[in-house]
């Protein structure tokens, strides 16, 4: 289902879905809050959890702060993040330690918040055709308690 977050709430979009909020569902959220503030990624994270019902999944990536710190990431990342251009700009990352507090405090147990340096062990050690984990990259899986 596609979402214009500035122009529509979850809550709405899924109303005019086939969405079930007493079944138990799963959530991919990925490559989306990069491009979201704070308080829009929190409102749709908070729909998700009073729309769904106990035990249900949600993934989603974001970008650790330090990606939009010049000190802390590479030249390649600063490009990136700094794109004016083709891509709609990012939006400053999350503090992994604040986002399980927050992700918590809203009714979400995290279960894992997987860093670049994890995926990069887990998924790219072994390749050999030159392609990595995305700098500050993190992945979170998180239930719905």
């Amino acid at each position: 289902m596609a979402i214009d977050f500035a122009q529509e709430s979850l809550d709405a979009a899924l109303e005019r879905s086939e969405y079930d909020p007493h079944v138990p569902a799963f959530f991919g959220w990925l490559g989306v809050t990069m491009y979201l503030d704070h308080d829009t990624v929190f409102d749709a994270l908070e729909a998700i959890r009073n729309l769904s019902a106990g035990g249900s999944h949600l993934v989603f990536d974001y970008l650790d702060s330090d990606a939009f710190d010049p000190s802390k990431s590479s030249q390649s990342m600063q490009e990136a993040v700094g794109n004016q251009g083709t891509f709609e700009s990012w939006t400053p990352g999350f503090d992994p330690k604040a986002l399980e507090t927050e992700l918590s405090r809203i009714g979400f147990g995290v279960r894992e918040d997987v860093s670049h340096q994890e995926t990069e062990a887990r998924y790219f050690r072994e390749r050999s055709d030159g392609y990595h984990a995305m700098e500050h990259a993190h992945f979170v899986w998180a239930v719905v308690e």
